[in-house]
C-alpha cells in the first residue's frame, strides 16, 4: 500500500527490500503454533536459503537484516528473530499474530525489537487469547523479548498523543532496544488509515528505527563455496583498474560448502583513510570471485 511506502524508503536509503509471500490453500506463514497446521513448510529454512541467495546476488551486509511483518507475517518475524537471530539484526512486527513458539529462543546474538498493536484488536487480541484462545497477550510476549536481551530496570512508558503510548527497554545487552506502540482504540491494521495513521506513522518509526541500529565493525559479505579449504581474500580500492596495490590480504578457511559469511575486519590504516568503497578478490581450491564493498563511516 502507498502509505506504508517501504519501497520508496528502501529504494532511496540504499536498502534491498524483499517481499515474500507465504504458501498453502490460504496462504501462510509457518509462524508456529496453529501455522503449523495451516501450512507445514519449513519457512524458517527457506528465508535462511533466500538470504544466501541474496547475498551472493547483491552486494548487501548480511549482518544488517531486518525483519517487518503484519499479522501472520509479524508472527513470522518473531519466529525469525527467536531462531535465526545470527541472520536477523532486527524485528519489526504489526499486529503480530504471536503464537507458542516451537523451541526455545536462540541467544546467538542480541536482537532488537519495535512492535506495535492496537488494544481494540479482535483478530489478535492485546490481552491474547482470540478465537482459539491460542495468541500471547502483547505485554507477556514484549516482556519475554526484554528478558531474553538482559534489558536492566524498568521499562519506561511515554504518551506519545492520545492515541500511541510508547514503552521502552533501553538498557539492555550490546545497546540493543526493545520498544513496544500501544495504539488506544486501534484495531487489526497497519495504522495507515487518514484518521489514525498521522498519530502513528507506524512506517516512519519503524525506519527510523532500523536506520539507527548499531552497525557491525566489521565489513560482511557472502560467498559461495563449491569446495571447503583455504581462500586468500585479497582487498583493493574499488577504484583501482589493472595493476592496483593490494590494502589488506587474509585467509580463511572454510569447513564445509555453500553459501559462507565472510566478516572482514578492516585494517586500523584504512580506518583512518577517507576510503569507503573496496574490491575484494577470493581464490581458493574450487572458487574465485570478487566483491564490491562499501563501509559506512
Amino acid at each position: 500500500a502507498k502509505a506504508v511506502d517501504l519501497a520508496a524508503r528502501a529504494w532511496n536509503d540504499g536498502f534491498v527490500l524483499i517481499s515474500p509471500q507465504g504458501i498453502g490453500h490460504t496462504p501462510a506463514w509457518n509462524s508456529g503454533g496453529v501455522f503449523s497446521v495451516i501450512t507445514p513448510a519449513n519457512d524458517v529454512k527457506f528465508v535462511r536459503d533466500m538470504l544466501d541467495e541474496i547475498g551472493i546476488e547483491f552486494c548487501v551486509d548480511p549482518t544488517r537484516v531486518f525483519s517487518i511483518g503484519i499479522s501472520n507475517g509479524g508472527g513470522m518475524s518473531d519466529r525469525l528473530g527467536c531462531e535465526m537471530p545470527e541472520r536477523i539484526v532486527a524485528i519489526a512486527p504489526v499486529s503480530g499474530a504471536y503464537t507458542k513458539r516451537p523451541k526455545k529462543c536462540s541467544k546467538k546474538r542480541p536482537i532488537s525489537v519495535i512492535e506495535f498493536h492496537g488494544d481494540a484488536d479482535k483478530t489478535t487480541p492485546y490481552k491474547g487469547g482470540g478465537q482459539y484462545k491460542i495468541f500471547l497477550a502483547v505485554p507477556s510476549w514484549f516482556r519475554g523479548w526484554a528478558e531474553r536481551e538482559k534489558c536492566r530496570g524498568k521499562a519506561k512508558k511515554r504518551k506519545i498523543n492520545r492515541i500511541l503510548t510508547r514503552t521502552t527497554y533501553s538498557k539492555c545487552s550490546k545497546k540493543v532496544k526493545v520498544e513496544h506502540y500501544r495504539v488506544h482504540g486501534g484495531t487489526h491494521s497497519w495504522f495507515d488509515t487518514p484518521d489514525i495513521g498521522k498519530y502513528v506513522k507506524t512506517t516512519a518509526r519503524i525506519w527510523r528505527f532500523l536506520k539507527t541500529r548499531p552497525k557491525n565493525k566489521h565489513a560482511s559479505f557472502a560467498v559461495k563455496v563449491s569446495q571447503p579449504g583455504k581462500y586468500v581474500f585479497k582487498a583493493y580500492s574499488s577504484t583501482d583498474g589493472e595493476g592496483s596495490t593490494v590494502k589488506d590480504r587474509f585467509v580463511q578457511s572454510f569447513k564445509k560448502s555453500g553459501t559462507q559469511i565472510v566478516s572482514w575486519s578492516v585494517p586500523k590504516k584504512l580506518r583512518r583513510s577517507k576510503l569507503r568503497a573496496y574490491r575484494l578478490t577470493y581464490t581458493g581450491p574450487g572458487d574465485s570471485g570478487e566483491v564490491h564493498l562499501q563501509i559506512s563511516r
